[in-house]
């Protein structure tokens, strides 16, 4: 993508791009990128490159025109590469074992290297064009590409793409953060196009998955302020860090505790170290008026419990057994034979 930036800033938008069949040309940022833009990518077969020869003509040339100029070059092919490797100032360093293999160039700085050269090889004559440069045969021509002027435009259009999203109630969730725009409710549960901003991690600009459609711009603020580059190379190192924690864990033998024996073991530790912070009382507007009512309250009580007039508790006579005014055994069964006369005069007699 950042290729195909310099080439559209310098010379338009193509029509028409031919490409290879491998990974990074067939990746989702590439077709889309190609279909916002437009431009056809006629599909060739695997392991033609007769069908894309003047890609194949320029890659001779600058294999020859620069690579073999360049410090650290190990050849056209592997009968070259072994030829360098049998020489004795290439296997002092690299066959040696535990020699240090100096790099002569950084990436940014064979880069620069790169573009130079193609800027001299656009304005170097060419027997193929009549004598002519390709920037000459270029102005000639009648069919001049589409400009694209503002930059910014293009950065958004070249954005990488991640699969198609769902917008939650949360916002949109993309490597567990979230992003969030008042545009977005509105499109809840529905399916949305993102593409992620270049200069800060933390915005997204939102498309209709449909139409493509800008929809909003929408923000995650814990990421807001980191480029997306820094973000990703701080997410991969994380992932790594991980893993060699994993296999740190694999190696000592702690690897096959069960989950349940991990969480227990970390909450006694978090357990120890506890440490409960002074939170101060919330104070504001409201919860000031709620302490108003809660201590009007709590005085309409007061005053209604002293209202009450001080009743005198009522007096429970007690009965003891050791008091001699309780009937004897005699008293009892003269009242039960008295009662049992009583009851044989109400029951009639019969015969």
């Amino acid at each position: 993508a950042a290729c195909l930036r310099k080439a559209i800033i310098a010379w338009g938008v193509p029509d028409r791009i031919k490409k290879d069949n491998g990974a990074d040309y067939k990746s989702c940022h590439i077709e889309a990128v190609t279909t916002g833009l437009e431009i056809a990518t006629p599909k060739l077969p695997e392991y033609s490159p007769e069908c894309k020869p003047f890609i194949e003509r320029f890659f001779y040339t600058f294999s020859r025109g620069l690579e073999e100029l360049l410090p650290g070059y190990c050849g056209h092919s592997v009968a070259d590469r072994q030829a360098l490797r049998e020489q004795a100032t290439w296997a002092a360093k690299i066959m040696k074992p535990g020699a240090v293999v100096d790099v002569p160039l950084t990436l940014a700085e064979f880069q620069a290297v790169i573009d130079k050269w193609v800027n001299l090889y656009e304005r170097s004559p060419h027997r193929g064009l009549g004598g002519e440069t390709p920037l000459d045969v270029a102005r000639k021509s009648i069919l001049q590409p589409q400009k694209i002027r503002d930059e910014r435009v293009l950065d958004i259009l070249l954005a990488p793409v991640s699969r198609p999203r769902i917008v939650g109630k949360k916002g949109i969730a993309i490597e567990g953060a979230h992003f969030t725009a008042p545009e977005l409710l509105e499109c809840i549960g529905k399916k949305v196009e993102v593409r992620r901003d270049l200069i800060n991690a933390g915005f997204i600009y939102v498309f209709t998955a449909a139409k493509g459609k800008f929809l909003c711009k929408a923000l995650s603020k814990g990421l807001e302020g980191k480029s997306l580059e820094e973000y990703l190379v701080a997410k991969k190192r994380h992932v790594r860090a991980l893993k060699e924690k994993a296999k740190a864990l694999e190696t000592l033998g702690l690897a096959n505790r069960t989950p349940i024996q991990i969480l227990l073991e970390d909450e006694l530790v978090h357990e120890k170290q506890k440490v409960i912070p002074f939170q101060p009382e919330a104070d504001n507007p409201a919860i000031r008026e709620a302490r108003k009512a809660v201590s009007a309250d709590n005085s309409r009580a007061n005053k209604t419990i002293e209202a009450v007039p001080n009743m005198p508790p009522k007096q429970i006579t007690l009965l003891d057994p050791l008091d001699s005014g309780w009937d004897t055994e005699e008293d009892l069964a003269r009242g039960f034979r008295e009662m049992e006369e009583r009851c044989l005069k109400k029951i009639p007699h019969v015969g």
